[in-house]
């Protein structure tokens, strides 16, 4: 796997690179731009969105501006070895600031959640809970087709710092880094591609494991409607710890430009086994200021 993704990450530079070469126009320089001195409003960059499915942008936000994605309401269940499990977020802001031409430093507050597992055949409660999740901080680092061209790429290590109540979080501090892709294809098709390396907790100790995420979304604009846009994604988590299932979801959502810097979004998505949450229904909203 590790050896696959090293020999991907250089096609796909290489590729970037050629590409770049045939282009008749270069991208505006931004260089001298940073939180100090924002970026004029003429020569912002399109809205990039995390939103609205689980794969990550490449795009950093323009510097001096900052930019927030936030669900209005994220609901999910499904049944598990016996245990019917629902859960329900809102007010989960990301907040997004643009250091410099190619840098964001991305916060992520504890979201509002409710959680609730019954047994699955008494309906009897095992366990319920609710407060606000843990606190994860991230900085976007991107390499090449920040404003445009047929690729793009960054790198987003992040640390999760715990805040949260015993039954919303496991305690501990964990991190990651991701690789965030995106690939302009003919047609108006987009590809968006984001593997994940993370170093969590284990179930039953305090050590730690390795742990993996990929989210592979397509997206088109809608024809007959204007600035509607629809995703199509397959998602994918596992790790080396053998009492932590994997999950992988088949997800659905739709986009909106309100205007060129706000972003309405929805989404489904369905759970592919049976760890997976069985259906996950949300909606949400991406302002750029």
């Amino acid at each position: 796997m590790r050896k696959s993704y090293s020999i991907l990450f250089v096609m796909l530079i290489s590729f970037s690179n050629c590409a770049y070469a045939d282009e008749a126009a270069s991208p505006p320089d931004k260089s001298q731009y940073s939180i100090f001195n924002p970026v004029p409003d003429n020569l912002l960059r399109d809205l990039a969105s995390d939103r609205p499915t689980k794969s990550y942008s490449p795009v950093t936000v323009d510097a001096g501006h900052f930019q927030i994605e936030m669900d209005f309401a994220n609901y999910a269940y499904g049944t598990y070895q016996g245990v019917w499990s629902d859960s329900f977020i809102t007010a989960d802001p990301v907040i997004k600031l643009g250091l410099t031409s190619r840098i964001d430093l991305e916060i992520q507050p504890g979201s509002y959640q409710f959680m609730h597992n019954l047994d699955a055949n008494t309906r009897q409660t095992i366990s319920s809970g609710s407060g606000y999740g843990d606190t994860i901080v991230k900085t976007k680092f991107n390499f090449v087709g920040n404003d445009g061209g047929p690729f793009a790429i960054s790198v987003a290590p992040f640390i999760k710092i715990p805040s949260s109540t015993p039954l919303i979080s496991n305690g501990k501090v964990e991190g990651g880094v991701q690789l965030p892709m995106l690939f302009n294809l003919p047609d108006d098709f987009v590809l968006v591609e984001t593997p994940e390396y993370d170093l969590l907790k284990n179930a039953l100790d305090s050590g730690t494991h390795a742990g993996y995420r990929i989210a592979n979304a397509l997206s088109h604009p809608i024809p007959g409607i204007d600035k509607l846009t629809g995703f199509v994604e397959f998602y994918a988590q596992g790790g080396r710890d053998p009492l932590i299932p994997p999950i992988y979801t088949f997800d659905l959502g739709l986009g909106y430009m309100l205007t060129p810097a706000c972003q309405l979004d929805g989404g489904i998505d369905f759970g592919l086994n049976t760890a997976a949450p069985r259906l996950q229904l949300y909606a949400g909203i991406t302002q750029r200021f």
